[in-house]
Formats: C-alpha cells, structure tokens, sequence
C-alpha cells in the first residue's frame, strides 16, 4: 500500500500531470508521506478482513451446517463427543438434569471422527 501509493502520487504529480507550485519540485516526498501511511493502514485492514473470511470459510451464500436451527437464536448447544471408552450416557444425562437441560438429542454427528 505505501509504495503503490507514493509510486502514485509521484506519478501523477510528475509524469502525468506535472504542476510548478511556487518553485516546488513535482515530486515532493514529505508531502505524500501521510496519504501513503494511510493507504498502507486501509490496505493492512483489507487484507486482514480477506485473511479472516478465507480462514474462517466464510463466503457469501454459505449453507451453515447448524445442530438446531434455534442455536443462533436463543439457544445454546453443547456437543459431547465420545471418545474416551470411559464414557458414560447416563452420567451424562445426570448432568444434564442437575442442570435443567431442556432437550437432548443423541446422535450421530458425520465427519466428528476426524476432528482429532
């Protein structure tokens, strides 16, 4: 962005628009220093912004593979995989109804195997 940007204004200011301002050189350095710090600053926030939406797989039209559709609106879901052989379904559910769960739902969920 910095040097895209001083090559542009020196560009413009020196080949493609040349302007004698009171004896001031065309390609006057200090004066272009600020709008390149700038551009440098928006084009590190877009692509940050890019850097995000690819690493997150976030992209317009996505279908969203949800638990529930209720899960991005009022309520929370709590995924439990089962791994560990010491696993244990009713240990679980005495979990859930010390703490007033108020659905559950077993199942299985494709493609949780490989999330190691």
């Amino acid at each position: 962005g910095f040097a895209g940007m001083l090559w542009f204004q020196g560009w413009t200011s020196a080949e493609d628009w040349p302007l004698v301002i009171g004896g001031k050189e065309t390609f006057a350095l200090p004066a272009f220093i600020p709008v390149a710090f700038e551009a440098m600053v928006l084009s590190a926030a877009v692509c940050t912004l890019l850097a995000l939406l690819i690493r997150s797989r976030l992209r317009p039209g996505k279908t969203p593979k949800l638990i529930d559709p209720r899960v991005t609106n009022d309520r929370f879901a709590l995924v439990l995989l089962e791994r560990d052989a010491a696993f244990n379904d009713a240990k679980a559910d005495e979990i859930f109804d010390l703490h007033n769960a108020e659905t559950r739902r077993w199942e299985n969920i494709p493609g949780s195997e490989d999330n190691r």
